[in-house]
């Protein structure tokens, strides 16, 4: 084509010279727009992903009025009042002894355990603190001095010592369904075994009703006394290193939250509150259930308990299986008792003694769980002698003979 032919004026080759041009600009222009992209997130960006993290938090302002165009600073909250802090103490039986540090958020009632120095991944639920489970552009630093620093966004707050206090209870919802510490958690603490206390030593021993109401079993355990969790079951622990790695316990004290228990569920320490059961009074009147007594020796009476004829000794344990009574005098039946193969109410003849020349019985009764006692102080009214008696029958024929 003629270079003259090419300069000169085709209106109908505007819209495709037009097309050329944008498409030779455009070409130019896209390295650098790839450039710019694949560099590091924009600030909105990181400015939006933490507005999203907080944006339950109605507490704080995040308005961007008071930055700078095109920036966005989040104020950093003070977590010390959301969060408690404790050392965890190591599993006695155990070769790990290692020290963690137990972090627990108040209000949603999750526990955490870190190794120091530690990095904690916050989030906010609700208006509550709690733990994020990846990783977060808010979280909290503690390290080897137990200094602990709050950071949003990459930003530091300001440092804070962290003051570890005592273990908190934990309540049977922090366990998952079915576990061995959720199976204890919900246990129900009957009180001491008082007949034990009186009558076995002197032990102290707690009952622990443990299951369902209906398929509930008595554990008991000494305070102090460890037990373990192995075949589905809690069971008392002769000796502590036979645990085998299985989950342990131990009977602490009576608190003011009940009975306070400790234990390590592998070197995850665990440490609760068994509620007292809440059971009836017993009451018992010794008078509606004795009569007849009659003094045999120092030592001995004759009676009818519950309409039954018994003869008793200082000493004896009468146990009421159904609506019989049961002198229990051989080692082997005590023991079955002491045990807990044998339950029952059961009746301790206690001593009998002379005051001001009266005659009387004293003994304890004990509930069923063996948890209550009630003591019975009785007098043994005198027998009237054979002439007595028969000097009052001209008494009472006369007075027969007057009607």
């Amino acid at each position: 084509m003629p270079a003259e032919n090419f300069f000169t004026f085709h209106p109908e080759r505007i819209v495709w010279y037009g097309l050329t041009i944008l498409a030779v600009l455009t070409g130019a222009l896209l390295p650098f727009a790839h450039i710019s992209d694949s560099g590091p997130p924009s600030r909105l960006t990181e400015v939006k992903r933490t507005k999203a993290l907080f944006s339950s938090g109605s507490s704080f302002d995040f308005s961007l009025s008071s930055s700078p165009p095109g920036e966005w600073i989040c104020p950093i909250p003070d977590v010390r009042n959301q969060m408690m802090f404790s050392f965890d103490p190591p599993r006695p039986d155990g070769e790990n002894q290692l020290v963690q540090l137990s972090i627990r958020m108040k209000q949603h009632a999750k526990s955490k355990r870190y190794s120091i120095p530690c990095r904690i991944d916050l989030e906010y639920r609700g208006n509550a603190l709690t733990f994020s489970e990846t990783e977060s552009p808010f979280w909290l630093e503690i390290n080897e001095g137990l200094i602990g620093t709050v950071f949003v966004d990459g930003r530091p707050g300001d440092p804070f010592p962290v003051v570890p206090q005592e273990c908190p209870f934990q309540g049977s919802q922090e366990f998952p369904e079915g576990s061995p510490f959720r199976i204890l958690s919900e246990g129900r603490w009957w009180g001491h075994d008082l007949f034990r206390k009186n009558h076995g030593g002197g032990k102290v021993v707690h009952r622990i009703e443990l299951g369902a109401l209906t398929e509930a079993e008595l554990l008991d355990t000494p305070e102090g006394g460890w037990i373990v969790f192995r075949n589905g079951l809690w069971e008392c622990l002769p000796n502590l290193h036979e645990a085998g790695g299985h989950p342990i316990a131990v009977a602490k004290e009576v608190g003011p939250s009940g009975l306070e228990i400790e234990g390590w569920d592998g070197n995850q320490h665990v440490r609760l509150a068994l509620a007292s059961a809440s059971t009836s009074l017993f009451k018992v009147k010794g008078e509606e259930l004795f009569s007849a007594i009659r003094i045999r020796s120092d030592k001995q009476i004759s009676c009818t308990l519950d309409k039954q004829c018994l003869i008793l000794k200082v000493g004896d344990w009468v146990l009421k299986t159904g609506n019989r009574w049961k002198l229990l005098r051989k080692p082997e039946e005590k023991e079955a008792f002491l045990s807990g193969k044998w339950a029952g109410e059961l009746f301790v003849l206690d001593q009998i003694s002379n005051k001001q020349g009266q005659k009387s019985i004293s003994g304890h009764f004990y509930n069923l769980s063996r948890t209550q006692t009630v003591s019975v102080d009785l007098p043994v009214l005198a027998r009237k002698s054979l002439s007595a008696r028969r000097n009052e029958l001209p008494d009472l024929k006369a007075k027969g003979k007057a009607r």
